[in-house]
């Protein structure tokens, strides 16, 4: 099973709509079940619900053999410790699908660590659910690495409070 989740802060119509085609069009055959949010797209291809309670999330993604995602760096988490290999598709600010491009540089910073996969734009889907079936995420072992990518991300959305997230983990704030 392909587990879709499009967050549940915003929807990700892009990437829903673009599965759906590629399940439409037969290029994906296993199941496709997906957590769409508050999207105005719905797929008429796979089941959905907007919204799943926390246990049903980490049911799915332990399930799935695959998830594909936003760049929600919690998700990617949970499927990693899952051994579960994830496809991110950034969301844009040129579409109006996020305030600033973040998740790009957070997508960057995860595939250099082989945490997920990463389809830049919809196109790139099916090639990256091809390259999966071979694919594991690398196991994590020092997070400090990925607490510099979320703070600098966090930072970009502007919350000052976050610097108390690097003395938590007893270094130095890098400026970004």
């Amino acid at each position: 099973m392909i587990f879709l989740t499009s967050g549940s802060l915003k929807g990700f119509d892009r990437l829903v709509q673009a599965v759906d085609v590629l399940v439409q069009n037969g290029d994906i055959q296993e199941r496709v079940f997906a957590q769409i949010g508050p999207g105005t797209y719905e797929p008429q291809h796979f089941e959905f619900v907007r919204f799943l309670a926390q246990d049903e999330f980490r049911q799915h993604i332990t399930r799935a053999k695959l998830v594909l995602s936003h760049v929600g760096v919690g998700t990617i988490l949970l499927a990693g410790e899952a051994k579960v290999a994830v496809i991110a598709l950034p969301r844009l600010s040129k579409l109006g699908e996020h305030v600033n491009d973040h998740q790009t540089d957070t997508a960057r910073s995860l595939e250099e660590e082989g945490l997920c996969l990463i389809a830049w734009q919809e196109q790139d889907l099916l090639a990256k659910i091809q390259e999966s079936r071979d694919w594991q995420p690398t196991e994590r072992k020092n997070d400090l690495r990925l607490v510099d990518v979320l703070h600098r991300d966090i930072l970009a959305l502007g919350n000052p409070r976050t610097r108390s997230l690097r003395k938590r983990f007893g270094r130095q704030a890098r400026s970004s």
